[in-house]
C-alpha cells in the first residue's frame, strides 16, 4: 500500500490541490467520517474524489493481524481459526443474501474475516484451530471501527502447516496500567462528549460507508443508520476516550437511533447528548490504539448506568 506521503504526492500532481489544500481536505475527510478512518484511508476517498488514479500495484506484504488497517491492500497474513460462525441470512431492497463470520488470531492480535453470498463455499473447510494463509484481501473497517478482511475480487485463502500460539486476552477491572487489546470493566463518569455526527449511514450489504444515499459498490440502497457516540470517560484515576456503536449507544442515551434521528432535525448534537454528561455507567468493552489520535481508547460492547 502506499505511504500517506506518496498519496499526498500523487494527488498534487493528479489535482489542481496544493499540498496545504490536500491536508485540509484529509483531515476533513477524517472528521466527516467520524475518525473511524486513518489519515491514509481518508487521503485514499479525497483522492478518489478528484480522480486520482492510486495505480497501487506493489508486492504482497506479509503482515502481523495487528499491523493490518482499513482500506489495505495487496497485503497477507496468517491466521488461526479462533471461531466459525453460523450464515446469516438478510434481506434488502435489493434482494436476499447471507453473509458468514470467521473470527482469525496470531500471536498480536485477532480480526474478523466475512465471507458474502457465493465467498461461504470458499470458507465450507475450515474448522477451529485450523492456520489458515489469506492472502490480497480487502482491509474494512467494521461497524465498530476495528479492521475487518474480506476476500473481494483479488482475494484467496488456503491451510497453512503453521503453529501460531494464541494468547488468552487479559481482563482489566480498571483504567490503571491497560494496553492495547485488554477487555475491561470499569466504572466511570461521562465528563465530555466529542463534538462528532452522531448518526452515519452504511450499506446493509457491505458495510461500506454510503455517499449520497449510495454504495460504491451496490448502489442506491436503503442505508443502515448506525449510532455512534465518543466520550471521554473518568473512572477518578484517569480519563479515556470511550466509544459507543449501535444498540450499546441507545442505551448510552436512553433512546434509539430513530428517535435521535428526529430531535436531530430541531436540536444540536450536544444538545442530544447533554443528558449523559456528570452521569456514571458501568461499562465492558475493549481497549484499542486508535489509529486517528495514537492514543488508546475504549470500545464499549455494554453499558449500564449506576
Amino acid at each position: 500500500m502506499l505511504s500517506l506521503n506518496e498519496i499526498i504526492e500523487k494527488i498534487i500532481k493528479g489535482s489542481s490541490l496544493d499540498e496545504k489544500e490536500v491536508n485540509a481536505q484529509i483531515d476533513k475527510k477524517v472528521e466527516e467520517l467520524g475518525g473511524v478512518v486513518s489519515k491514509t484511508g481518508a487521503a485514499l476517498v479525497v483522492a478518489r474524489e478528484h480522480n486520482v488514479d492510486m495505480e497501487m500495484k506493489a508486492a504482497a506484504r506479509e503482515l502481523k493481524i495487528n499491523e493490518l488497517e482499513p482500506q489495505m491492500s495487496n497485503v497477507s497474513f496468517f491466521g488461526k481459526v479462533l471461531s466459525v460462525y453460523p450464515v446469516n441470512e438478510f434481506k434488502t431492497e435489493k434482494g436476499e443474501g447471507k453473509v458468514q463470520n470467521i473470527l482469525l488470531g496470531d500471536e498480536s492480535s485477532r480480526i474478523r474475516m466475512s465471507f458474502w453470498n457465493e465467498e461461504i463455499s470458499k470458507a465450507a473447510d475450515i474448522k477451529e484451530g485450523d492456520v489458515i494463509l489469506v492472502e490480497n484481501p480487502w482491509i474494512v473497517s467494521d461497524n465498530q471501527g476495528r479492521p475487518e478482511a474480506r476476500l473481494g475480487r483479488g482475494g484467496s485463502l488456503k491451510k497453512a502447516e503453521k503453529d501460531i500460539t494464541v494468547d488468552a486476552l487479559s481482563r482489566k477491572d480498571g483504567l490503571e496500567d491497560i494496553k492495547d487489546g485488554d477487555a475491561i470493566s470499569f466504572t466511570g463518569t461521562v465528563v465530555e462528549v466529542h463534538d462528532r455526527a452522531l448518526i452515519y449511514d452504511f450499506c446493509p450489504e457491505c458495510r461500506a460507508r454510503l455517499s449520497s444515499g449510495e454504495c460504491e459498490r451496490h448502489g442506491k440502497v436503503a442505508p443502515d443508520r448506525m449510532l455512534i457516540i465518543s466520550c471521554l470517560v473518568d473512572d477518578g484515576k484517569r480519563s479515556i476516550s470511550t466509544v459507543f456503536f449501535r444498540e450499546v449507544a441507545e442505551r448510552l442515551l436512553g433512546k434509539n437511533v430513530k428517535k435521535i434521528a428526529e430531535e436531530l432535525t430541531e436540536k444540536d448534537p450536544s444538545d442530544v447528548t447533554s443528558g449523559i454528561v456528570s452521569k456514571r455507567f458501568k461499562i465492558d468493552g475493549r481497549v484499542k490504539l486508535s489509529k486517528f489520535t495514537g492514543d488508546l481508547e475504549i470500545v464499549a460492547n455494554d453499558v449500564d448506568e449506576v
